[in-house]
């Protein structure tokens, strides 16, 4: 039982870092994203959060090796079964949403993020994402958001290993 509390817990606290500020999720959606969270546990504590063109620049130069984690936000501007297309600022990216449950809301315009592994689609050959979580973040300000990732960057690289 004190498992159970421990595992709901952890939940509650993943939810809490990945709802962005001002933004209301119905009990469904967090019954949603509760379940996918809970399925990719280690997925979203290593995730790199990258912008789309950074993931293909990446991909060009091979500095991002297919199965590398990583969180993408994105508007929708394609639905092809269970593939979507992502695009920002210009680049467009390929993201197979075959993992998530066959209820995620999945519509053209909406702005989302999702968390996956880097992989390469064999029939178009081009790089994809394999979504294991995904959630909609309408309302998101991106400028302040990739703002403070850049913040957030900078402090983790000036950190030094504790010994």
């Amino acid at each position: 039982q004190a498992t159970r509390a421990g595992v709901r817990g952890i939940n509650r606290i993943l939810l809490r870092l990945f709802q962005p500020f001002g933004i209301e999720e119905s009990g469904e959606q967090k019954r949603r994203t509760a379940k996918c969270f809970t399925m990719s546990l280690d997925g979203i504590l290593t995730a790199t959060i990258l912008r789309l063109s950074e993931i293909l620049k990446q991909r060009e130069s091979n500095n991002l090796p297919d199965g590398s984690s990583v969180r993408v936000t994105g508007r929708i501007c394609g639905v092809d079964g269970t593939m979507v297309t992502l695009e920002e600022e210009g680049a467009s990216l390929s993201v197979d949403t075959t993992l998530l449950p066959d209820d995620v809301p999945l519509h053209v315009g909406t702005l989302v993020q999702f968390l996956g592994e880097i992989g390469t689609d064999e029939n178009a050959n081009e790089t994809v994402v394999r979504a294991l979580v995904f959630r909609a973040v309408e309302g998101l300000d991106l400028d302040v958001f990739y703002k403070a990732v850049a913040l957030r960057n900078e402090v983790l690289s000036d950190q030094q290993p504790v010994r």
